[in-house]
């Protein structure tokens, strides 16, 4: 009987590693994934969602400071650089869709911070402007992987009514002026802003290019719901 056992458990992992499986490999998979905390989480990972960072923070408390951040005051970058902005607008920094750009600011005091992004949209392909943030280095949670930044469009001219119902209605066209947007989800789900939590002390936000350029003016750092 124990001869017929051991032939059964000699089969079995021949068939599995004929199939690509290591069984030694996969059980130490299922121990660690048993001895680790159901609540733990991995900060600095995508992977987690936004709601999943928030239960791992205790402490979420607003401090009312806020720091503003020049767009031309930046870090580091690849494929930007420094434009002025029509209607004496002033400076702003351009990124274009393959840019990247890193900007530096000190958290006066520790507590949940949400950002506030003034920009210019610059001229592209009409779609909607596309960024990937970095806090520290990190793409925190999985919803800062593609944030949006709105174009705003009105109609070319006024709607023409003709008899009948048949109203003529012309393209839009783009309303070029300075544009405001809080770094959000962008499918809404927590509220107009995305906190994080930072101790006192210095930091870095980057932006990476995913859809059409914009020019930045600046990035306000803030810890106020209203904002």
């Amino acid at each position: 009987m124990r001869d017929c056992r051991k032939a059964v458990v000699a089969i079995l992992t021949a068939s599995l590693l004929l199939a690509g499986i290591n069984p030694v490999a996969a059980n130490a998979a299922r121990t660690e994934t048993a001895s680790a905390s159901p609540n733990q989480i991995t900060i600095g990972s995508s992977n987690q969602s936004y709601r999943r960072y928030l239960s791992g923070i205790e402490e979420q408390a607003m401090t009312g400071e806020r720091v503003v951040i020049s767009g031309v005051s930046y870090a580091g970058g690849e494929h930007i650089s420094i434009v002025d902005l029509p209607d004496n607008l002033g400076q702003a920094l351009m990124t274009e869709e393959d840019s990247t750009v890193t900007w530096q600011f000190t958290i006066p005091k520790s507590g949940m911070y949400g950002f506030k992004v003034d920009y210019y949209p610059l001229e592209g392909h009409g779609s909607k402007i596309q960024r990937s943030i970095q806090i520290d280095g990190e793409t925190t949670v999985a919803e800062l992987e593609n944030i949006n930044f709105p174009r705003v469009f009105k109609d070319g001219k006024p709607i023409e009514r003709v008899e009948g119902g048949n109203d003529i209605r012309y393209a839009q066209v783009e309303i070029k002026e300075s544009l405001t947007a809080n770094i959000a989800d962008s499918n809404g789900l927590y509220g107009d802003a995305l906190y994080f939590y930072f101790d006192a002390g210095v930091h870095t936000i980057s932006f990476t290019g995913i859809q059409e350029p914009m020019a930045v003016e600046t990035i306000t750092v803030f810890s106020e719901e209203d904002s």
